[in-house]
């Protein structure tokens, strides 16, 4: 906490000065303030308003002047006033017209916000300067205060004012047309302006030019002045005359030469005075000053011109040369709808930068601009830096380029995996050129260009993200991948009914309990090969079926299950089948042969009258192996069948009805 006098940490606006004082309210203070002595009374006796400058954190802030006698603080008189802007200074006023002026006061003594509790933060401190006696309203000038130097003509609370003459009577203070926070003077030097054509640096009160507040403080061995002045051709004189602002007669001229096209800082030395004219004289009172452009030439020879000059100082405090352009970060590079933020610059110790749209002229913002990423292309800024001043240098470019942004990937999702599958890499189409990153997030985390492989030993849900970045480093938003491991449907259980074994002509029912459930359906198999057609929840087989039968069941999702198993088999036996009997004269003989013995079989059949109508040798390659028999140019009636072997022996009879 406490009061010290610092730098001057925002110069600007109207504070330049280059030194302030600074008050920190700590934490628990109440009534914490500073106490200036002065060396002796102060007077009241015409001046009773105090203006005092001041750099607020905030709106509402008060601050209390109260004066008091030096060895009894009982006499005193105080006046409160409101910060009405933050973080920018301000004139406030303290009206002292009430003030009993016998008495003597020769303290003054700030509080900022009495009665509120500090706590040491920037949010209670304040800096302040310029602490003044002026009349009512403010002083001369419609209640501003009479200039002095250095005059910058920024100052809102003092009278500027300027006077030309002899054809430079187009003399008005003006916005800086490269800088919108600064004023200065611009003079328009007439076609018809006589060779000593100028602009006296003054206002005028009640008809009278009133000059300077006080004298140029010149001494023995200081003598100068400095003005920044721009003009539009080279080599040309630049005069400046300081005299007596209530006498004339009491003056002092001399010359410096602008070198350049453009703004530059002359130095103009009283010690050697123009020819024809008076030197210097100490005792002279200098406070008043004229400036002639392009002195010795009139406006028909030169034609008309414009000149413009700012800061005149006295040579004590020499204006330092413009800063450099500051150090950026260029060009500065985003993806389209990526968040930005603002641009930076470096700036010299105690300088501030000037930001711009465009490279000469426009209006200057000491808050960066954050740039726009919402569409593609390249964007132009500037900045510039100035010194504690008002001098500004040159313009340094920022290049911002927005880049476009891929769209998401393609991806197919979700993705149905059943369960115990084959694991797979994931996969996602990306445009030409681009690569894929992978994430296990929506937002946020390490991607990874491997895509993630699915893990199937477990039912559920897992999501995963994917998005692509082009060649120039911009990457899309991520598309969700959803990898849904599926549970298969349970395995049905099948059985045979009357059983597993079957004779020529029986038929046997293989099934599974129940209907497949929504969404399911069944396919059966034989020996591994799928049946068509056969979706029931039950096949009939005969003893041409014999084979291994299995039951696959696959749900909505693809994912399958397979039944047990149901070996048909054929039953032994020494009979001759006969079938269909009776039958339309198209009929088989089957008969249990071992499929080891290929040896030929023989067939005779005779009709009821006993003769022989048909015979046959065949060859019978597995158990029950067909023989067709056609008999169907016979007529109706009972056929007897004979089956022997290759010797002759007989194996088997039997009758057959044919009946059409």
């Amino acid at each position: 906490g406490g009061t010290t006098k610092i730098a001057n940490p925002q110069v600007s606006g109207i504070n330049t000065s280059a030194n302030v004082a600074r008050m920190i309210k700590s934490a628990g203070q109440v009534f914490g303030g500073s106490i200036l002595t002065l060396a002796g009374p102060i007077d009241f006796s015409v001046n009773k308003t105090f203006k005092v400058k001041v750099y607020s954190p905030r709106v509402g802030a008060k601050l209390l002047l109260k004066v008091e006698n030096a060895t009894n603080g009982g006499i005193n008189f105080e006046k409160e006033a409101t910060s009405t802007v933050a973080n920018a200074w301000e004139d406030l006023t303290f009206d002292y017209s009430t003030i009993n002026t016998t008495n003597q006061y020769s303290k003054l003594i700030f509080i900022f916000d009495l009665g509120t509790v500090g706590d040491g933060s920037a949010n209670f401190t304040w800096l302040f300067d310029d602490v003044r006696l002026v009349a009512a309203g403010g002083g001369g000038g419609g209640g501003l205060t009479q200039m002095n130097l250095p005059v910058t003509f920024d100052d809102a609370t003092v009278n500027y004012g300027v006077v030309g003459f002899e054809g430079a009577e187009q003399s008005t203070i003006e916005i800086d047309p490269t800088l919108a926070t600064n004023k200065l003077v611009k003079v328009i030097k007439t076609n018809t302006a006589q060779l000593f054509a100028g602009t006296t640096v003054t206002a005028v009160t009640g008809g009278l030019q009133t000059g300077f507040s006080s004298n140029i403080p010149f001494t023995a061995t200081e003598r100068r002045m400095n003005v920044r002045i721009w003009t539009p051709h080279a080599n040309i004189r630049v005069r400046l005359k300081v005299e007596n602002k209530n006498d004339p007669t009491q003056s002092v001229e001399t010359e410096a030469t602008a070198t350049v096209v453009g703004w530059q800082v002359l130095e103009f030395n009283f010690n050697n005075q123009a020819v024809g004219t008076a030197a210097f004289n100490p005792a002279f009172a200098y406070n008043k000053a004229t400036i002639f452009f392009n002195f010795g030439i009139t406006g028909a020879v030169a034609g008309e011109r414009i000149y413009y000059f700012d800061d005149m100082r006295f040579a004590a405090s020499p204006i330092p040369p413009p800063p450099p352009a500051p150090a950026v970060t260029s060009p500065v590079i985003y993806c389209q709808n990526s968040t930005a933020v603002p641009l930076s610059a470096v700036a010299l110790a105690g300088n501030t930068l000037q930001w711009y749209t465009v490279p000469v002229a426009g209006t200057a913002s000491t808050t960066a601009p954050t740039p726009s990423t919402a569409t593609t292309g390249t964007t132009n800024f500037y900045v510039s830096q100035k010194n504690s001043a008002g001098v500004e240098g040159a313009r340094a470019i920022i290049i911002v380029t927005v880049n476009a942004t891929p769209s998401a990937p393609i991806v197919s999702t979700p993705l149905l995996i059943c369960l115990n599958a084959q694991s797979l890499s994931l996969t996602a189409t990306a445009a030409t050129g681009n690569t894929l990153m992978w994430f296990t997030a929506a937002t946020g985390g390490a991607g990874s260009i491997n895509a993630p492989t699915t893990v199937t030993t477990s039912a559920g849900s897992t999501t995963f993200y994917v998005s692509q970045s082009n060649t120039l480093g911009c990457q899309s938003a991520r598309a969700p991948l959803t990898v849904t491991i599926v549970a298969p449907p349970a395995a049905p259980v099948i059985a045979a009914t009357p059983g597993t074994q079957l004779l020529p002509g029986q038929i046997t029912t293989i099934s599974a309990a129940g209907a497949p459930g929504a969404g399911n359906t069944y396919s059966w198999f034989k020996n591994g090969i799928m049946l068509a057609a056969q979706t029931g929840n039950s096949i009939q087989v005969g003893i041409d079926g014999v084979g291994s039968y299995t039951l696959k069941i696959t749900n909505a999702n693809g994912c399958v299950n397979t039944s047990n198993v149901i070996n048909i088999t054929e039953a032994s036996s020494n009979k001759l089948f006969v079938y269909p009997n009776p039958s339309n004269g198209k009929f088989q003989l089957r008969y249990y042969s071992d499929p080891n013995n290929l040896k030929p079989l023989q067939v005779a059949i005779y009709n009821s009258a006993g003769a022989l109508i048909f015979s046959g040798r065949y060859t019978i390659f597995s158990s029950f192996s067909p023989i067709n028999i056609d008999l169907t140019k016979h007529g109706n009636g009972f056929y007897h069948v004979k089956l022997m072997n290759e010797s002759g022996n007989l194996l088997g009879t039997e009758t057959v009805l044919i009946q059409r």
